[in-house]
């Protein structure tokens, strides 16, 4: 394809600039592996030649195909088990911390830090066992469902 589009963009800049950012994209739609997709643009590069202006955009080009290659498409379900393992986290780690600090924690106390969803409420709450001075004055500081 890249001997065809040299013979028919023979002077034609622009369209070669085209066909040479196509090649590229089309390379690294049908899977290609960055490593191979450099071996086969050596030849493209040798059969469509470009001046040297359009040789930086194209440059340029290639980086930003390059780097949406690398930032894989996540979900909406993705991302919101993501956020639901962070949050998790925190509350797990909340906990934890209390438990080292303090001993057992109350099954009502754990509801209450599992039951909030807001992330700086969570993070300002693992801060807070981190600095607070008991148990109870942590309690007081965890929003119930009645607040």
């Amino acid at each position: 394809m890249a001997h065809l589009k040299a013979q028919a963009t023979h002077r034609k800049w622009d369209d070669r600039l085209r066909w040479k950012i196509f090649l590229v994209k089309f390379l690294y739609a049908r899977g290609y592996a960055r490593k191979d997709v450099l071996e086969l643009l050596r030849f493209i590069d040798w059969i469509l030649v470009l001046p040297q202006e359009l040789e930086e955009s194209f440059k340029a080009e290639v980086a930003q195909i390059e780097e949406e290659q690398q930032m894989e498409y996540v979900t909406t379900w993705e991302r919101q088990g993501i956020e639901q393992g962070i949050e998790q986290g925190i509350e797990r780690s909340i906990i934890d911390i209390l438990e080292t600090r303090f001993g057992p924690v109350s099954p009502v106390l754990s509801g209450q830090i599992q039951d909030l969803h807001d992330h700086e409420q969570l993070r300002q709450l693992l801060k807070q066992a981190v600095l607070v001075d008991s148990l109870e004055r942590f309690a007081a500081l965890v929003p119930t469902a009645e607040h």
